[in-house]
């Protein structure tokens, strides 16, 4: 039942404007959060410095896809991803991570 309500989404025939936004903000929510673990644990020396660039990169690559879904450039959740920049540090992932996983929370409970 998930996998077909997931394809359903994934190929737009199905589920509202709405839902493919929220879909797109858990998206960009989970990027954002990993990235910011990842950072963390590289500011602990818990990961190489490799594995956490490769990791931001492909981060940054998914996270450009999530901000194509969130077409109009008002959406507080596409200013935050826009906001990030090229290098983030690990302060501003957090407070980024947080803000798109409140807005996630509040657009969910709509």
């Amino acid at each position: 039942m998930r996998r077909a309500a997931l394809l359903c989404l994934l190929l737009g025939g199905c589920g509202s404007a709405a839902e493919q936004q929220l879909a797109a903000l858990k998206s960009a929510h989970s990027i954002v959060a990993e990235w910011a673990a990842v950072a963390r644990a590289q500011a602990d020396g818990r990961v190489t410095d490799t594995y956490a660039r490769e990791m931001a990169d492909d981060a940054r690559t998914q996270l450009a896809s999530a901000r194509r879904e969130l077409a109009d450039p008002n959406d507080p959740a596409a200013r935050l991803i826009d906001d990030l920049g090229a290098t983030p540090d690990r302060a501003h992932l957090d407070v980024t991570a947080s803000a798109l996983g409140a807005l996630e929370q509040s657009r969910a409970d709509h």
